[in-house]
């Protein structure tokens, strides 16, 4: 088993980490993510020559032009690394448990908890978050320092056995090798639990057919630019997208086919829904971790398909879901964990 680890702060001095010195602060929170893959590329341009007139008959000798890093995490889906990635989109909303508020689901929140809530409208200004990861590949000796990372893609999927699964993904404006920075990781709990399928709650479209697994995302598109100027072949400013805008969407995959479902995918119908994660753990006076992923009352099936037709007593279906804006908010996710601030 490796002894590598991935260490992770979030940049605050309103800019991105870049080739061109580091981020002059952090927030006060660092995490360790107990990921299962960390998939990076700085996707390497070359500078070639071929189509000049050189009295050669053969490639000519390139050289780097341009990086665009890009990375993706997958792990367990838990929940101090669930808040620390959603209010790396978005600012969290924390507030501390007293036995009076409440969660998305009704339930009294005790002391010792704590409520993020994240709720659209999702950007705000023209520069978002980014993070700074560092990288221990500590068996081959080899360490890198990943500046700039702007958190593009999360994504959350049920599955029947190995724990809810939790991808991230975006790009980033630097990478460079490091010497050995000798950090000792330091995990959340192993007492606590990732969120399984089993205690999963839904509200949905009436008369909905039986519901096999769900995955949500959360897209913020960002532009990474080489600016004139900036004297570097890594990125070095980071946007939101002029065009893309944040939207929550996701699939549901059914397992039988009913005319419910057709006619509301047919018929854009509205309804409100709301998606809920609840962990084995316990954080305090028998109050579990939670998460929940709220659509407005405006939410609606915005594409899909009947599986085929078979020689089988049961035809499912998949239907792309989307949670948009009407008179209120499109969508409100919520993190209850033991975490005091994401600040």
């Amino acid at each position: 088993m490796s002894m590598g680890y991935l260490e992770c702060r979030r940049e605050t001095t309103g800019a991105p980490g870049k080739e061109s010195g580091a981020a002059s602060a952090f927030a006060a929170k660092t995490i360790y993510l107990p990921i299962q893959s960390f998939d990076w590329d700085i996707n390497p341009a070359m500078l070639r020559r071929d189509d000049e007139l050189r009295g050669a008959n053969e490639p000519l000798v390139f050289t780097p032009e341009t990086f665009d890093p890009t990375w993706t995490i997958t792990m367990r889906m838990y929940p101090d690394a669930l808040g620390w990635f959603l209010n790396s989109q978005i600012a969290a909303v924390s507030t501390a448990g007293d036995g009076i508020i409440t969660d998305l689901g009704g339930a009294v929140i005790p002391v010792g908890a704590t409520r993020h809530r994240f709720a659209a409208p999702y950007s705000v200004g023209s520069l978002p978050r980014t993070l700074a990861m560092r990288s221990a590949y500590t068996e081959e000796g080899v360490f890198f320092e990943h500046r700039g990372m702007g958190v593009e893609s999360i994504q959350v999927q049920s599955q029947d056995s190995g724990g809810c699964i939790l991808t991230i993904g975006g790009k980033a404006t630097y990478v460079a090798r490091i010497a050995d920075p000798a950090l000792t990781p330091a995990y959340e709990s192993f007492s606590i639990q990732p969120f399984p399928k089993s205690r999963a709650t839904l509200g949905w479209l009436g008369s909905t057919a039986p519901t096999e697994d769900v995955t949500i995302q959360l897209e913020n598109p960002l532009d990474y630019s080489h600016t004139f100027g900036a004297a570097s072949r890594w990125t070095d400013l980071v946007e939101y997208s002029d065009t893309g805008i944040p939207q929550v969407s996701g699939t549901i995959q059914k397992r039988r086919t009913l005319a419910a479902d057709y006619d509301a995918l047919i018929a854009a119908t509205r309804f409100t829904a709301l998606i809920g994660f609840i962990s084995e753990s316990i954080i305090a006076s028998a109050y579990p971790y939670k998460f929940y992923a709220q659509g407005s009352s405006s939410s609606a099936y915005s594409g899909g398909k009947i599986d085929p037709q078979t020689n089988a007593r049961r035809t499912g279906g998949n239907f792309d879901f989307a949670f948009t804006r009407d008179s209120t908010v499109s969508s409100t996710f919520e993190v209850v964990n033991a975490t005091a601030s994401y600040a």
